[in-house]
């Protein structure tokens, strides 16, 4: 089971799996931006544009641990690998 008691095959067919999966496979440069609060999805998702945009009130939280869950749309892996290679290249 993963969150919410959800089995993996189930995950799949999430709107939010979906969103990932199509974000990730686009052929062409899509941005994203933040006006205003980006707290948890709103956040994890930014690692997935070619360009992310921000005005002087965008804000960001990520309050996982507060709350007891795992990150999602997949930001465990996409963030760090980003901050890797903005450090590295």
């Amino acid at each position: 089971m993963v969150d919410g008691g959800m089995t993996p095959q189930s995950a799949s067919k999430s709107g939010a799996f979906r969103m990932t999966k199509a974000a990730a496979e686009l052929s062409i440069p899509f941005g994203i931006v933040v006006h205003g609060p980006a707290v948890g999805a709103g956040l994890t998702m930014l690692p997935l544009a070619d360009l992310v945009w921000t005005t002087s009130s965008a804000t960001f939280r990520a309050p996982f641990r507060e709350i007891s869950i795992v990150p999602e749309l997949a930001s465990s892996y996409l963030l760090p690998l980003l901050i890797v290679r903005c450090i590295f290249e």
